[in-house]
């Protein structure tokens, strides 16, 4: 009975948490919708999220990480607030699909860290590379096209963000191979709250004005942060980090189907040969690692 449920249980994690991140882009406009500013909005996310998988954590009996890992841990947090800076902001200025989809491109240049730190690339991982910066290119000039010059300053967060996100993939590896992964991700949360919290308390607060806002924000820590990343993670445990990585490139998928269907956002060909390139080669890379 394990045997067979346990693949089944991890694939649908691994969706469920691609569903709730995908649903980012359109939660985060109710929230700037009502006045709010992403530092609020980090900060919010960060803080629930922390409470939530500490919380987690405590009732699987979880062990934290050491003394020894925990310094790791805080820097590891330092990037969180990096990578979600710059794609919390390139929302406010290209849309959510075009953001995601961009985001996307984090396995291409985790591919391009390995090459900097010297290690060699087969042929698939070279033509995902390719796959990458053509897709990249297809889905730029909709958002040009859309937002005019200052898409480039959306399209740059959004790239920084996929930056980021492959650094902190490879720098946090080392650490999560040793230390329990949702404990060690609590931490980096709390650290990533700490310094939205800071942030904002040199520049005022500026909360929520109506109950839509409020319930934003929580869905935001508790689904697209807490949720998203303990489903993610547990799917690592049954199936496996590729499989785990495959079945993620649902996110662009499903937050493309969202600003289509709720948002009513138009999407040209030219971007969704785009997105289908981006998503290729991370499923390319992925299946790799297999």
């Amino acid at each position: 009975m394990n045997t067979e449920s346990s693949p089944r249980s991890g694939v649908l994690c691994a969706v469920v948490s691609a569903a709730c991140f995908a649903t980012i882009p359109l939660v985060s406009n109710i929230v700037y919708a009502d006045g709010v500013r992403p530092i609020t909005l980090l900060f919010f996310r960060f803080a629930i999220a922390s409470i939530c998988l500490s919380g987690w954590a405590i009732a699987r009996r979880q062990r934290f990480p050491s003394q020894r890992n925990l310094l790791g841990s805080i820097l590891l947090g330092v990037g969180f607030v990096l990578q979600s800076f710059c794609f919390f902001s390139s929302l406010l200025i290209i849309s959510g699909s075009s953001a995601t989809i961009l985001l996307y491109l984090y396995p291409a240049f985790v591919v391009c860290i390995l090459l900097l730190r010297g290690q060699s690339i087969d042929r698939p991982k070279a033509i995902a590379l390719v796959l990458s910066l053509v897709g990249c290119y297809l889905v730029i000039n909709p958002a040009i096209a859309a937002e005019g010059n200052r898409a480039w300053l959306g399209i740059g967060f959004a790239v920084g963000a996929a930056i980021a996100n492959a650094l902190y993939i490879v720098l946090s590896e080392p650490l999560l191979n040793r230390e329990e992964s949702i404990p060690a991700v609590a931490i980096m949360s709390g650290v990533a709250a700490f310094i939205y919290g800071t942030l904002n308390l040199a520049t005022d607060f500026k909360f929520p004005s109506m109950v839509e806002g409020w319930l934003a924000l929580a869905w935001i820590g508790v689904v697209c942060a807490a949720l998203a990343i303990g489903l993610l993670f547990e799917s690592v445990k049954l199936i496996g980090a590729a499989n785990s990585a495959i079945l993620s490139t649902l996110e662009p998928v499903m937050t493309l189907a969202i600003a289509v269907g709720v948002l009513g956002e138009a999407v040209t060909i030219e971007k969704l040969v785009g997105g289908a390139m981006i998503v290729g080669a991370a499923i390319l890379i992925a299946r790799r690692q297999c």
